[in-house]
């Protein structure tokens, strides 16, 4: 019997238990708080935020700048729906955000049409594009500047812009 050669029972379950352990740490990094999943979410959600977020504010830049061609008096084509808007209410900056990507979803509170994105209270447009259609971002404007973002869905009551 010196001559038998295999492994041992306890070298099986010394190697069981080896496994299992890296098993464990594995699930872990994927799923835990700060798991590769959880930041792969929050990197999505930030991607979409600063997505929408640039579109209201080179919707605003537009506006702006047309406010400024139009008061400099520089003479340029008005009869373009776009370079006419020369006030940032919300349903503007929401007819330049949709101008400007025509596949995107862009609405306003019902009713807010009129307020004004260079007011201290601001206006809010909701934005998602067509690549993150369970995803949308409500922007928040006060005094010309990007105050917040969050990403939910579309609030009860919001006025779909569509040209």
């Amino acid at each position: 019997m010196k001559n038998q050669k295999g492994i041992t029972l306890i070298a099986l379950v010394i190697t069981i238990i080896v496994l299992l352990i890296l098993a464990g740490v594995s699930i872990a990094m994927l799923t835990g708080q700060n798991g590769i999943l959880t930041q792969a979410q929050n990197a999505s959600e930030a991607t979409i935020k600063g997505e929408a977020e640039e579109a209201v504010k080179l919707a605003l830049n537009t506006i702006t700048t047309n406010n400024s061609a139009q008061t400099a008096g520089v003479n340029y084509n008005t009869t373009n729906s776009i370079t006419a808007l020369t006030t940032p209410t919300a349903e503007n900056v929401a007819k330049v955000i949709k101008n400007n990507n025509t596949s995107c979803y862009v609405a306003i509170p019902t009713g807010t049409n009129t307020d004004s994105a260079s007011g201290a209270t601001g206006i809010t447009i909701y934005y998602r594009n067509n690549k993150s259609a369970n995803k949308e971002v409500a922007v928040t404007v006060a005094n010309g500047i990007v105050t917040g973002s969050t990403v939910g869905n579309v609030a009860t009551g919001a006025t779909e812009i569509t040209e």
